[in-house]
């Protein structure tokens, strides 16, 4: 017999998926893009000047850590030529960066201001993803009336020369020497979301790493892995979905239909 019990229970239970399902269909309104991975190729932009730079330190200090000791602790794998899924490089602050270095006996700020003149340099040169058009895919997701965002770990100065270079503005830019918390940490996408006057879940945040599914997760946000960077599929087993690359965000159907039916 249906009780009162079971009527209150019903009703309770209608309520809670009620709520869970107007939380997890919220449109999206704001797609905020992680750096180095996702837009620009993380291997082939940094790994030849973190090598220029950890061979300058190494000579400068021999009795410290060598090249392959200092590559290993940047997340620089030497047998494959490219950054580890845990890379400190990668995923963290050049502040986090700096007290991993200090920490081992290195000259952290010695460091910084080695890779600050590499960037600097006419020999650095920013690569981007093959088959990647941020411009494109910019303009696309603003035609559908959604704002364009930028979180990444990296400081201000290397974030703004990689929106010059490709050519992008965005509407929000987060940076990991603003002061706003770092991925994987709610925080950072949390200030992206009040910049932007929308709540959390209707942000989609898409990476290359672990460290931004987590930063979206913890922020309430949807999350978009893509395969382009650091992390492979199974690293991000936690994304809401998985994509091959940003590229497909405006040409795999079932991904539209589900997380940006408004995208032509």
């Amino acid at each position: 017999m249906f009780s009162m019990f079971h009527a209150r229970h019903y009703c309770r239970r209608v309520a809670a998926l009620s709520r869970r399902h107007t939380t997890t269909t919220s449109p999206i309104r704001a797609v905020v893009f992680d750096k180095d991975g996702t837009l620009l190729d993380a291997h082939s932009t940094w790994a030849a000047p973190l090598r220029t730079v950890c061979a300058a330190l190494h000579a400068a200090d021999p009795a410290g850590p060598d090249e392959a000791q200092l590559h290993a602790l940047l997340g620089l794998d030497d047998a494959t030529g490219r950054f580890t899924a845990t890379a400190t490089f990668m995923l963290d602050s050049n502040e986090v960066v700096r007290g991993k270095l200090s920490a081992a006996g290195v000259d952290a700020w010695a460091f910084q201001r080695a890779m600050d003149a590499e960037c600097a340099s006419p020999r650095f040169q920013i690569a981007h993803l093959a088959g990647v058009d941020a411009q494109g895919l910019f303009r696309a997701l603003r035609g559908a009336g959604l704002a364009v965002g930028m979180l990444t770990s990296d400081d201000r100065a290397n974030a703004l020369a990689f929106l010059r270079d490709a050519g992008v503005e965005v509407d929000v830019l987060v940076c990991g020497d603003d002061g706003r918390g770092f991925k994987p940490d709610a925080e950072p996408l949390l200030a992206a979301a009040q910049d932007l006057g929308v709540p959390p879940h209707s942000v989609l945040m898409v990476g290359d790493s672990a460290h931004d599914v987590g930063c979206g997760a913890a922020a309430g946000a949807k999350t978009l892995g893509v395969m382009t960077g650091v992390c492979s599929a199974s690293e991000m087993s936690a994304a809401d979905t998985l994509l091959p690359s940003v590229s497909e965000m405006l040409t795999d159907a079932r991904f539209k239909e589900r997380w940006l039916p408004g995208l032509p």
